[in-house]
């Protein structure tokens, strides 16, 4: 037999094994995602060094470096913002204290692990640690029972009503929340009166613009219903941060304000994922910068020691790569709580074995 046939019949045994091998792997995932993340990650070449992203390393660096209160098997899920804001809207006022108000930062594809990179006087989440608050481990992608993509509509949409996509319906971008499914908490405290106005900032028109639009079916309801929550589509990251700034500058601005930043995704799609990639790590940097100039305005509120405020920042998810969407790697998977104000965390903790 010529060598070039023997080629072509060992490269075909090693391909068809290899097909088997993962076939293997994606059975096991139903057993032990854990065991099976380490392994497909193994096959997995990301920008950065493979190391890094490691399952075993990439959490030992979480848990190992003190930032965050919990561990990453404690993680909060998800879901939990959702109570940890209605939850405080509804606890009494503090002495002193006249109006209640929540201010949510997301950082969109903002990986866990990229704080442990921030620099004082630059960094919102230095400055919220320092200032009293605290730091919580969080993930993504659903409980393994009933997990899901780690993608934008299914990441805020959990932040967002506190269920994940088995129980909303957004299964993946482009996928319209059911009319009948949950309301987003800009919707409930508003039409409950526990907030006269919520105010939504953001440049991805996936969440609320766009024909397939995440929130779609809720603006129709909001509008029927005269509901005064405010849905601000913005061009770009600088646009969402100026008009943030300008609501926050209000004397009665929204109740709830929630702008989502994108620096780390875009960042992340076009160069990988990876504090290791100068790129994403500049992305990052920009993103907390920004959320620390609408920190900084809150505080310079002339109102502010007399109202409540409880600022939080979060993320939908992580990314490997250039991309993202699989639960199963710990660098999507493994998000992050920051919180003005030590949370009693415990609580709102939930295996990601149970729905």
């Amino acid at each position: 037999m010529p060598k070039s046939e023997k080629a072509k019949k060992h490269t075909h045994r090693l391909r068809n094994t290899l097909l088997i091998i993962l076939a293997g792997i994606a059975a096991l995932g139903a057993l032990w995602a854990p065991l099976t993340e380490s392994v497909l990650l193994g096959f997995t070449y990301v920008g950065g060094g493979l190391p890094y992203y490691w399952t075993g390393n990439y959490k030992k660096q979480l848990n190992d470096s003190g930032f965050y209160a919990n561990n990453t098997k404690d993680a909060l899920p998800q879901t939990a913002l959702y109570y940890i804001v209605t939850d405080f809207f509804a606890e009494p006022l503090p002495e002193g204290k006249t109006v209640k108000k929540v201010l949510v930062v997301g950082h969109d594809g903002a990986q866990a692990g990229g704080f442990l990179q921030a620099k004082e006087g630059v960094s919102a989440a230095l400055a919220l640690k320092e200032g009293g608050g605290a730091a919580y481990a969080m993930y993504a992608g659903g409980p393994w029972l009933h997990p899901q993509i780690t993608v934008t509509a299914c990441g805020w949409s959990a932040l967002e009503t506190g269920e994940w996509s088995y129980q909303t319906g957004v299964t993946a971008n482009g996928v319209t929340k059911p009319a009948d499914s949950k309301h987003t908490f800009f919707t409930q405290l508003t039409e409950n009166g526990t907030i006269a106005k919520s105010v939504f900032l953001t440049s991805w028109d996936g969440h609320f613009t766009a024909d397939d639009a995440t929130l779609k079916n809720e603006l129709v309801y909001d509008a029927e219903n005269g509901l005064n929550t405010n849905w601000v589509q913005c061009g770009s990251d600088e646009e969402t941060v100026e008009k943030t700034l300008q609501e926050i500058a209000l004397p009665d601005c929204a109740g709830l304000i929630f702008p989502i930043l994108e620096y780390c995704d875009h960042a992340g799609h076009a160069y990988g994922q990876s504090m290791q990639i100068a790129e994403y790590k500049r992305g990052f940097a920009e993103s907390d910068a920004q959320a620390l100039k609408l920190i900084n305005a809150v505080k310079a509120r002339p109102t502010y020691q007399t109202e409540d405020w409880l600022i939080l920042m979060t993320s939908d998810h992580g990314g490997c790569g250039k991309g993202h969407g699989v639960w199963l790697f710990s660098t999507e998977r493994q998000v992050f709580l920051i919180s003005s104000r030590p949370l009693d965390w415990e609580k709102y903790v939930q295996s990601p074995w149970k729905a």
